[in-house]
């Protein structure tokens, strides 16, 4: 999701020494602390915790303390798997991702409010930087580290790995509820097959060809990779149905009026049981 504005971190350079030495080893997932989302809103953490939803065994919410710790973490993981014009083959090197985040007037802090990814996209991101011997930064080895022991056998989609930080410029605590509510929306579609399928049956046919263009047409201006059907369908699911705050989304952006909103926000409800 898109963030606010905040102040600039690092531009084009690999980040300073990380603080993540300090941080507890890596855990397993059975031996995470486990929080709902109003604990996990609570949460005012020094350094980066990872924690399991509670009542969702394979969904992971990393929070972090700021948005610069954040985007130090998982910018070019958005990069890789999200955001249009980036390679799919290889991570961006800190130049291009510095160029492209200034195209848009953002920095590196501003460039996210939160991140959603399945363990398939996190786990082609450490393979793709260990094929290509591309460096990863302090941050990004951190994640590795924490991630590997998530994983159940070599089952590449089983689990999802959320975002959220304490602070965000701009952001009120009803706003980092809203994001989280979102965000959490995608840990269900990446772990529950059967709800991902009905949201991408809501999207091919549920929806008007107008209304999926209008979303494309949005979801391109926040800078997603509108070529990736499934990435349509899941935002287009999130935004609508379980974004709460109308600083962030509206239906009408799109043009939907409030009573067809409401009936596509019915279906994705159902989908859910």
């Amino acid at each position: 999701m898109a963030a606010v504005a905040a102040g600039a971190w690092w531009l084009g350079q690999p980040p300073p020494d990380s603080p993540s030495a300090t941080i507890e080893p890596a855990a397993a997932a059975e031996s995470l602390a486990e929080a709902d989302e109003d604990a996990i809103l609570a949460l005012r953490p020094a350094a980066p915790v990872l924690l399991r939803l509670a009542g969702e065994s394979r969904v992971f919410v990393l929070v972090f303390p700021d948005l610069a710790a954040q985007a130090a973490t998982m910018n070019r993981v958005a990069a890789l798997v999200e955001k249009a014009g980036f390679a799919r083959d290889r991570l961006a090197t800190y130049e291009e991702l510095a160029t492209a985040i200034a195209a848009r007037g953002e920095t590196p802090a501003t460039w996210y409010l939160a991140h959603d990814y399945s363990a398939a996209d996190l786990a082609r991101f450490f393979q793709l930087a260990a094929s290509r011997n591309q460096a990863l930064t302090a941050e990004e080895a951190w994640l590795q580290a924490r991630l590997a022991p998530l994983r159940r056998g070599n089952e590449p989609d089983d689990f999802a790995l959320l975002t959220l930080t304490a602070t965000a410029p701009g952001s009120d605590e009803a706003m980092r509820a809203a994001v989280l509510r979102h965000e959490v929306s995608h840990g269900r579609f990446f772990t529950r097959p059967a709800f991902a399928e009905r949201v991408m049956a809501i999207w091919r046919e549920g929806m008007t060809a107008g209304e999926r263009a209008a979303f494309t047409d949005f979801l391109a201006g926040e800078g997603y990779d509108t070529g990736n059907d499934r990435l349509m369908a899941n935002e287009a699911m999130a935004y609508l149905a379980f974004t709460p705050d109308p600083r962030l989304f509206k239906p009408a952006t799109i043009g939907l009026a409030p009573e067809r909103a409401a009936v596509l926000r019915r279906l994705y409800e159902r989908a859910l049981d």
